[in-house]
């Protein structure tokens, strides 16, 4: 059996933990437009010139992996858009 001291300290350690989550998701929130900017200017800036670079394979391959996911992502977009008004015009008849 466990004592009462210990699960209130585990009472207390989760409380804690929990405030902490809520206040970094509220600061994450408050700040994801100043965020976006820094992320997007590092990377078009810097980024963009040690592409493909002597030792910069990592920032490549995450460079690559980013396009390809973007340049996926907008395809299944226009497919998904191109069902869906396929199907509301055969279903509206």
């Amino acid at each position: 059996m466990v004592s009462q001291c210990f699960q209130f300290q585990y009472f207390i350690v989760l409380v804690g933990i929990f405030i902490l989550e809520i206040a970094i998701g509220a600061m994450g929130f408050t700040y994801r437009n100043q965020v976006a900017h820094y992320i997007a200017q590092d990377l078009t800036t810097s980024g963009l010139q040690k592409y493909n670079a002597t030792g910069e394979q990592g920032l490549t391959k995450a460079w690559d992996k980013m396009q390809t996911y973007v340049s996926q992502r907008n395809h299944y977009e226009k497919l998904y858009k191109m069902l869906l008004f396929y199907t509301l015009v055969t279903c509206g008849r």
